[in-house]
């Protein structure tokens, strides 16, 4: 289901203050927990089922946000590797007075009871000046000068990116044609961020898909690891076999070209 883009954010309004105003989306709507998953992440492992008992398990409990770290592990660390592009948060950090040895979180994937976190969220971005990764730094800032909510995820498990996704190994499909699981030194994985930095482990790459003479052409972000990279478009193909019909009407299908860049049959 899309949810509509609330009233005050224009069409080409930038995806991270779409990303850090999510809880406009869902004004009259309740929830218990939400659940952001970036679009550049492959789910595989058992993620419905094992969120519900993670959310049962704090049924009782206080707010938490439930993320994991970066592969730039803390705060001092992020801006040594992204130097002048994040000099607000920077500046902020030193502002605030927040520890550079703090955790730098990964907003890729996250679990959170908070609907009040989300409010400051939303509301302290527009007035963020814009710099590399703006909306992951505010939650950044948010969460650390918010005591005792944040919960740091097994990155391993639940955010595989960066150079560790030249570590993962595949398995066989599972029974009666189940999905492969996903390993790093021998553990499951859940999910796996197709991101890197300097693109060291991730490209971008044009692809075409065809489907029964039409096709789904674009610039897809591709993991350079091989199993992981042939999972990845056995899946796409698989969902775009399930919903042609549904994509075609959303006008994501096109007709086939003649000629075609690098395709997957």
């Amino acid at each position: 289901m899309l949810l509509p883009r609330p009233e005050g954010f224009a069409a080409d309004a930038h995806p991270y203050l779409l990303k850090g105003s999510m809880v406009r989306f869902l004004e009259g709507r309740a929830f218990r927990e939400l659940v952001w998953i970036d679009s550049d992440c492959l789910v595989v492992g058992p993620l419905a089922a094992t969120l519900e008992a993670m959310a049962e398990d704090r049924a009782s409990g206080a707010d938490y946000l439930a993320i994991t770290q970066d592969s730039a592990a803390t705060l001092g660390e992020l801006i040594g590797r992204l130097g002048e592009g994040v000099e607000p948060f920077r500046r902020l950090v030193t502002e605030a007075g927040l520890d550079r040895g703090l955790p730098y979180l990964n907003c890729a994937l996250f679990m959170i009871r908070s609907r009040a976190f989300l409010e400051r969220w939303a509301a302290a971005l527009p007035g963020l000046e814009r710099h590399a990764l703006f909306e992951q730094n505010l939650l950044n800032l948010l969460a650390h000068g918010s005591p005792g909510l944040v919960e740091i995820l097994d990155r391993e498990c639940w955010n595989v990116h960066d150079q560790d996704l030249d570590r993962l190994e595949v398995g066989e499909p599972g029974a009666m044609g189940g999905p492969a699981r996903v390993f790093l030194d021998g553990r499951g994985v859940n999910v796996i961020h197709a991101t890197s930095y300097l693109n060291r482990s991730v490209s971008f790459r044009p692809l075409r898909v065809p489907l029964a003479g039409r096709c789904v052409e674009g610039l897809f972000r591709l993991v350079h690891n091989e199993s992981v990279q042939k999972l990845f478009l056995r899946q796409l193909a698989s969902f775009l076999v399930a919903h042609k019909g549904l994509l075609d009407e959303c006008g994501v299908l096109v007709e086939l070209p003649a000629t075609s860049p690098a395709s997957v049959g």
